[in-house]
């Protein structure tokens, strides 16, 4: 013989319940997912990794000697660099960018990857590493590739992250920007 126990707050009226807009990322998704950067990252490398993929699968293109799959990858970086939902500003350019070069070729990114923590030990500033990096990945892609399709692509989005950069790499002259660990004053 089972017993279910009677909720009686099963029959009682719904409390008030805020309308948000589940689309802005301000908002609702803000709260529990944006304002995670572990989630955020995985997110991202997540979905650049399933477009580059879905497109080498679907053009039958080398990552390296074909156009379509670094293409699409620095689409992926474009959309995440410049997002929608935040005005085309901010966004997780580098995060998404390291996923793009991971999944176009993992010695790339993983090159990449070794820079940036190789700064970030040194220096302690994450914009310092980012802006390095970035530029040592297209320095990777030239000495592991030569001049294919890769290498403009990846150089590209090295310059459009120097580009969003350009306040830090102005910190980072005067000596204000911040190190890791210390307060942003």
């Amino acid at each position: 013989m089972s017993y279910v126990a009677h909720d009686e707050s099963a029959h009682a009226p719904p409390a008030e319940v805020e309308e948000v807009e589940l689309y802005h990322p301000k908002t609702f998704v803000g709260k529990y997912i944006w304002s995670q950067d572990a989630k955020i990252i995985a997110i991202q490398y997540s979905i650049t990794a399933l477009a580059v993929g879905l497109t080498v699968l679907y053009t039958g293109e080398s990552t390296v000697s074909g156009f379509d799959a670094p293409l699409a990858g620095a689409m992926a970086f474009l959309g995440h660099l410049y997002p929608v939902f935040h005005g085309f500003k901010g966004g997780k350019g580098v995060a998404t960018a390291a996923g793009v070069l991971l999944a176009l070729n993992p010695w790339l990114g993983l090159g990449t990857l070794a820079t940036f923590g190789i700064i970030v030990a040194f220096f302690r500033m994450i914009s310092l590493a980012s802006v390095i990096s970035a530029v040592f990945a297209a320095l990777w892609a030239w000495l592991l590739f030569g001049f294919t399709p890769i290498t403009p692509v990846v150089a590209a989005i090295a310059l459009l992250l120097v580009w969003r950069h350009r306040e830090n790499i102005a910190r980072i002259v005067r000596g204000a920007e911040p190190r890791l660990g210390e307060n942003k004053t």
